[in-house]
């Protein structure tokens, strides 16, 4: 069955928690499994659940009921069942028609045991809940796969030992070689014992015992269960690390007692089966932790340590059956995961929480960055290396490598920041984020050593230069004048636009004073519109150095309904500035020749943003253009079958719209999955995926290689942006213009 682990290990790696069905105590029908159900043999398992001893039993069952099909129901072909057994790519399952299973051939498959989303094996002939301890004793080494070789020995010593030949001496000699050979194998297989394991043991009850509860009440939100799922799971990956760990360090112990001449078949035994667990430990990922061998990393993701805290905090609660701590770190676990996922779509609650993590997040991020540069000051590498009188290429290489570790570190830091200003209402709070990130970055400037200061301050620079036009952009949105003038020079460009396409279309039929009149006035508003643009600048760097105070305790940004409290009453800002009136006067004048259908759909996408986001798109747009670029507005785009807010601008480059690829796959449903040894990106979704590397003109639209000019790339953010032609013909989109604006729709 090494087609069933070849298959299982790809998927292993892009999987994603489905929701959760639930049956009674019946055999669920073809139809009622959730999709990415696999069969092997007489085990139905939802493939997120889908664990090596869950794999390992079914293998087993294969061999034994003589059922040897692999059968799996697409998530991409919603509902459709397919036979996997001689697929070699998992990717390609569904891109033929001819392995195409029926409901009836489904239902018609002898099936003992169905394994749901949450990891609970159910009997399916009494309808109970098994435990997988019940298939497989995780302390008995004779039940790992990677153990058979041992016991096959076992029973070849035995029988080389009751067929002994030779004369009595020869004999002797043999029993006690073959009976030594067995003393070892069966102190190989002994059962393990560590109070490690009975610890995992007790929390994985508790785990399981909390799920159950979490299911029953009805109350939990799904990522909550989700998490506490993937936790439980996280717990077993380390309890048969450890087992393993335990099994290897006595096999190897076994081997050093071993004669090395007499004993060589048993030893090649012990080494291949160490070498396999070896294998499996790479493969789950996990590995068993001794108390104080974990190394403090100043470069980890903030949101990535919170989670591994949270993660701890939760598995010490579950060994001490405490309930309500339990909960706590699964929510945290829950909230940081919603977090990273980008989702927008949050109550008020969960946006304070979310915001109280972050904040965690960001002193985490702080103490990484001091801590980064005290190592940097401090690096023993660095001493050594200029000790022996290592060349000057050396020494440059690790004064780099120095520097990377500490850019890493602020880059983290400037994350955070980015993602706390997303959820900040006022631009105070954003201003005050930013400032104690801009204070720090010049504390460390001051507290580098001569001799690192010029590659450390070239790492520290970038990102405080990052920091200081945020804040910029931030002060620019609160100073009226500049955003009238903002407005103005947006108005203009538009205007001078469709005079010039006037201007050529009178000089093609001849009216020439037509076109000198027109040539006139493009002269004149070009001329105003650069003056405009002067004073912009003008006004930016008065911001920048001082001289024009900016107060920003009175402006804020409103909130989108989505997290305003449930009977707050929408309200109008009676203080509105001329601004607001002339971008409501522009976006009117945009969608003045639309539909009343298409009207009320621009209405409603643009009415998805803050004035505050608004304004901050608008700068954003207005300095882009300036690149030689054609950008727009994200809301010139409409999803009506989507809750779609894109963050950033949209490019126009001929006839293709470039869109941040990452954010809007996220926002149509589907899954970004980054590979950080290839570099590449593959958005699944539920009709389709797209795969492609930042910088390579090469990107796969559904397994299909096509050539995109220009190639993904960063554009605006830290965002790679992708063809919207890619994303229509991956999810089966397409696309039609309506005056300024195109219409995304399903086909």
């Amino acid at each position: 069955m090494k087609k069933i682990k070849m298959l299982v290990c790809l998927w292993f790696v892009c999987t994603i928690f489905s929701t959760t069905i639930a049956f009674g105590a019946e055999r669920p029908t073809a139809d009622q499994f959730p999709d990415k159900t696999i069969i092997i043999g007489t085990h139905a398992i939802v493939l997120d659940a889908l664990t090596q001893e869950v794999l390992s039993v079914a293998t087993q069952s294969a061999t034994d009921s003589g059922q040897n099909k692999i059968y799996f129901k697409s998530d991409i072909n919603k509902g459709t069942w397919y036979d996997i057994s001689d697929s070699d790519n998992v990717l390609q399952i569904s891109v033929t028609t001819d392995n195409i299973v029926t409901n009836a051939q489904i239902n018609s498959v002898p099936l003992t045991h169905y394994t749901k989303i949450t990891g609970e094996t159910i009997d399916l002939t009494t309808g109970e809940t098994v435990p997988v301890s019940d298939f497989f004793d995780f302390s008995d080494p004779s039940k790992f796969p990677e153990m058979e070789e041992v016991v096959q020995q076992k029973g070849i010593q035995n029988s080389l030992k009751e067929n002994i030949t030779g004369d009595k001496d020869e004999k002797k000699e043999k029993e006690k070689l073959y009976a030594s050979k067995l003393s070892s194998i069966d102190r190989a297989l002994a059962k393990i014992t560590d109070s490690r394991i009975d610890e995992y043991t007790k929390t994985i009850n508790s785990m399981e015992d909390m799920i159950a509860s979490m299911q029953k009440d009805g109350t939990a939100s799904a990522e909550s269960i989700a998490a506490a799922v993937e936790q439980k799971m996280n717990a077993e990956k380390e309890r048969k690390a450890l087992c393993y760990q335990l099994e290897i360090d006595r096999l190897n112990e076994e081997t050093k007692k071993l004669d090395y001449e007499k004993c060589q078949d048993l030893i090649n035994t012990y080494a291949t089966a160490i070498t396999n667990m070896q294998g499996a430990l790479a493969e789950i990922g996990a590995s068993a932790k001794e108390e104080g061998d974990e190394n403090s990393n100043t470069t980890q993701n903030p949101l990535e340590a919170l989670e591994e805290q949270y993660a701890k905090a939760m598995q010490q609660a579950a060994m001490n059956n405490d309930t309500s701590a339990m909960q706590q770190a699964i929510d945290n676990i829950a909230a940081v995961k919603n977090l990273k996922s980008g989702n927008e779509n949050i109550s008020q609650e969960e946006k304070k929480k979310q915001l109280a993590i972050l904040q965690q997040a960001k002193q985490m991020a702080m103490s990484s960055v001091r801590e980064s540069i005290h190592n940097a000051n401090n690096s023993e590498e660095l001493k050594n290396a200029k000790a022996d009188n290592s060349s000057q290429a050396t020494l440059d290489k690790i004064r780099e490598d120095i520097a990377q570790d500490v850019a890493n570190a602020l880059s983290n830091l400037v994350s955070m920041d980015e993602r706390m200003i997303d959820r900040l209402e006022t631009a105070k709070e954003k201003d005050d984020v930013l400032a104690s990130t801009e204070a720090l970055f010049k504390d460390a400037v001051n507290s580098i050593n001569a001799e690192l200061k010029a590659p450390l301050s070239k790492a520290i620079s970038s990102k405080q230069t990052e920091v200081e036009e945020k804040r910029l952009e931030i002060k620019l949105s609160a100073n009226d004048e500049y955003q009238q003038l903002k407005q103005q020079v947006e108005n203009s460009q538009k205007e001078l636009a469709k005079m010039y396409e006037n201007y050529m279309d009178a000089v093609e039929k001849g009216e020439m004073a037509k076109a000198s009149q027109l040539k006139g006035q493009i002269e004149k508003d070009t001329d105003v519109k650069t003056k405009n643009e002067e004073k912009m600048q003008s006004i930016a760097e008065g911001i920048k150095n001082g001289s024009i105070p900016v107060d920003l305790s009175d402006t804020s940004d409103s909130t989108d309904d989505a997290v305003k409290d449930d009977n707050k009453d929408d309200k109008k800002n009676d203080n509105s500035s001329q601004t607001d009136g002339q971008q409501q006067e522009q976006e009117a004048d945009s969608t003045a020749s639309l539909p009343s259908t298409m009207k009320k759909l621009a209405q409603e996408q643009a009415g998805k943003y803050t004035q505050n986001e608004k304004n901050s798109l608008n700068n954003a747009v207005a300095t882009l253009n300036n690149s030689g670029k054609l950008f727009l507005q994200p809301w010139y785009l409409l999803f009506p079958d989507y809750n779609v807010k894109l963050s950033a601008p949209v490019m126009v480059s001929g006839k293709e719209i470039y869109v941040p690829a990452e954010e809007l796959g996220r926002m149509l449903g589907a899954q970004v999955i980054k590979s950080h040894t290839s570099n590449s990106v593959v958005i699944r979704g539920s009709r389709g995926l797209i795969e492609y590397i930042p910088n390579k003109t090469e990107v796969y639209i559904n397994d299909k290689k096509t050539t995109v000019k220009p190639a993904p790339s960063i554009v605006y953010g830290n965002k790679v942006y992708l063809p919207l032609s890619c994303f229509e013909k991956a999810f089966n989109l397409i696309s039609s213009a309506e005056g300024d604006y195109t219409i995304v729709r399903k086909k």
